[in-house]
């Protein structure tokens, strides 16, 4: 992943994402984060068309793993069969307050079969 600005990453240069239905992230930290958080995919740039997008729960406060791992879903929303994209990872908290930086430790494309 390349980091473009705070919260974008480039996942992959060129993909083809033909049948590919949803990606599966792996969340990461190390305290609670105490705000929901959005992540969305989008093509060809951080700004570029949204392809889908999913909330990460903020954790219980009184959450005991650390660190804490969460699997996070996003479907794919749109037709984006037989052409190649950059793809780009985009994450904010939802009520703009940050209390802890999120990692992504696995990305896993996932077919619709």
């Amino acid at each position: 992943m390349h980091r473009v600005e705070r919260g974008s990453f480039k996942v992959a240069g060129k993909i083809d994402l033909t049948n590919i239905a949803s990606v599966q992230l792996t969340s990461v930290t190390q305290n609670p984060v105490i705000e929901d958080y959005m992540f969305e995919l989008s093509l060809d740039s951080a700004d570029g068309q949204k392809t889908g997008e999913v909330i990460r729960k903020a954790d219980p406060e009184n959450a005991q793993e650390q660190p804490i791992f969460r699997p996070l879903t996003i479907n794919i929303t749109i037709n984006i069969e037989g052409r190649t994209h950059d793809l780009f990872i985009v994450s904010r908290p939802v009520s703009e307050k940050a209390s802890e930086s999120i990692l992504l430790s696995t990305i896993t494309f996932k077919t619709d079969k």
